[in-house]
């Protein structure tokens, strides 16, 4: 029946498109993944694009991750909503001219190598509950989407607000299996899925006896226990959210999780743990923050004491410390010394502008789409309720502005051709309808689209051969 199901989504591809300018430039799917590292990942979750979400003005960008060479593997692109009838961008259509610079941005950085996936759900929204009433349909949108922006990835996030869980909804773990297995089937086995749950699902929930199961229920209705062991060698890796009260990003904790699964869990390894952690105070108004310095000494010993240690992610990129608003990249960079026990790379001044791109104008803020927050607000609520924190709202951030766009040596240990067993299913060729051709703000943007492509090509002609 499962099976059927995913088959007939292919007969909805037509019907139901991402309302989408496409994105020329966009690479293939899964291109820039097989270069990520089986271990020791940095992960950064870009969710708040720009200073005042009102008026989208003063653009935040991602590109210093690229330019700064911090070493980071992934950027992980939130939230991906599927509410009903649409999927949106937080509160817009991906297709929406104020993320023509984001694209632009995050096409360059994967033609260096870095990953961006596409993170599906988080709370207040309708996403998991609309997965599972439609699974043909929604899983059709998805799938036009990651192939129009040419996303490496997916990361599930499954999360239900107060009002849903009133309601008695809870997603199936049929559900998720069903996505993994679409997921795989159409883009391969380079294809990066992801999971990102809550720490204290992977413990056990009484402090007075390690050796108690998790809820067999899961926090949202999923066993990450019985997924794993339904679907593990599909889950790239998970990141444990250890915040807002639902664990820490310490090494005790770290180690408690590894011990559970090895000892009474699914025998998660270390290198699919991530710990995920927040990277300012004000972005968990119910507590998991810890000074970075303890972070980073934190991760020198696990990465020490679990030479396969998976990583370590962090919500979100804005406002990360000790950098804040200003040079917000310089978290990564922090961590990726950390885990690598050298030093830092320096930075430098940003310049004020990337080639090729101006300030985005003030945009009208549409209408929200039902199950989501005003614009301008998180997709995350401020109680401690949900597994992900909110987004600051601020509207007097200061600007972050990238240096110039600058060839980076990768230092990542590309993924094994055998990491995981039997995915021989390859990437389907899928037609976005609608596509048209991304607009550049200057002349100097079709430079950098040139180098894209020519490094894209580079990149194809190595992996077909």
């Amino acid at each position: 029946m499962r099976s059927a199901v995913i088959a007939a989504t292919a007969a909805l591809t037509l019907l139901v498109p991402v309302a989408a300018v496409g994105a020329p430039d966009a690479p293939p799917p899964g291109s820039a993944a097989s270069g990520v590292r089986d271990s020791h990942r940095v992960v950064v979750y870009y969710q708040k694009h720009f200073q005042d979400d009102r008026t989208r003005t003063g653009y935040i960008s991602a590109l210093p991750l690229l330019t700064e060479g911090t070493g980071v593997d992934v950027v992980n692109l939130a939230a991906i909503h599927m509410n009903a009838d649409v999927l949106h961008l937080n509160d817009d259509p991906p297709s929406d001219p104020m993320y023509d610079r984001m694209w632009a941005e995050l096409h360059t950085m994967q033609a260096q190598g870095i990953a961006v996936v596409g993170m599906i759900g988080g709370a207040q929204n309708d996403t998991w509950p609309s997965l599972q009433a439609d699974f043909a349909t929604q899983y059709a949108r998805l799938r036009d989407f990651v192939t129009t922006y040419g996303l490496d990835g997916v990361d599930l996030d499954i999360e239900l607000d107060e009002a849903q869980l009133q309601q008695g909804l809870s997603v199936d773990v049929g559900t998720v299996v069903d996505v993994i297995d679409a997921l795989r089937a159409d883009f391969g086995p380079d294809f990066l899925i992801t999971y990102s749950p809550v720490a204290d699902e992977f413990v056990s929930p009484d402090p007075e006896d390690p050796d108690a199961d998790p809820d067999p229920d899961g926090r949202y209705g999923v066993d990450m226990n019985e997924l794993y062991r339904q679907r593990g060698e599909e889950i790239d890796w998970f990141n444990l959210q250890a915040y807002c009260g639902h664990g820490d990003p310490t090494p005790e904790q770290y180690d408690e999780i590894v011990r559970y699964q090895h000892l009474r869990g699914a025998d998660i390894p270390a290198r699919k743990l991530v710990i995920a952690a927040i990277t300012a105070e004000e972005n968990c108004t119910t507590g998991g923050w810890i000074p970075i310095e303890e972070l980073t000494d934190g991760l020198r010993q696990l990465a020490a004491t679990h030479p396969d240690l998976g990583g370590v992610a962090g919500w979100e990129y804005f406002n990360s410390q000790p950098g804040g608003t200003a040079r917000p990249w310089e978290w990564a960079a922090r961590m990726r010394d950390a885990l690598d026990g050298g030093q830092a790379p320096p930075t430098t001044e940003p310049s004020t502008t990337v080639p090729g791109t101006t300030e985005p104008g003030t945009t009208e803020p549409g209408t929200t789409e039902p199950g989501t927050t005003e614009p301008g607000t998180t997709d995350f609520p401020t109680t401690g309720t949900t597994s992900s924190p909110p987004s600051s709202t601020r509207s007097d951030i200061s600007t972050v502005s990238p240096a110039p766009v600058a060839a980076v040596a990768l230092t990542s240990t590309p993924r094994s051709a055998t990491s995981r067993a039997g995915a021989t299913a390859q990437p389907q060729q899928l037609a976005a309808t609608g596509a048209g051709v991304l607009p550049l703000a200057a002349a100097g943007g079709v430079g950098i689209l040139v180098g894209v492509a020519g490094l894209m090509a580079a990149r194809r002609s190595r992996r077909a051969g």
